[in-house]
């Protein structure tokens, strides 16, 4: 299915609020088709940690690119470098 015809089948569908039981994540046996969640504390920990920088620097390369994306980005890049800090302070 082309991505067009997915996102307008996405677009279109009815609304609905999500209901008990409803999953919002779900786990796949197609290892390079889904995030690495870690089982294990430590490494869930690291994980995040590397996350959010890397997320933070990722949109700090974008907003030096685009003015106006800097106008919308500046606020989740504060976030995830203070997520990323509270998270390596916490890991010490």
């Amino acid at each position: 299915m082309s991505r067009a015809k997915y996102f307008d089948s996405i677009l279109f569908s009815e609304f609905r609020f999500p209901q008990v039981g409803d999953k919002l994540f779900n786990q796949s046996d197609i290892y390079f088709q889904s995030a690495n969640i870690n089982k294990f504390g430590h490494f869930r920990l690291e994980y995040m940690i590397e996350g959010y920088k890397h997320g933070a620097d990722l949109m700090v390369e974008r907003a030096l690119e685009d003015r106006v994306a800097l106008d919308v980005l500046i606020f989740p890049i504060i976030f995830c470098y203070r997520h990323y800090i509270e998270l390596s302070l916490s890991s010490t």
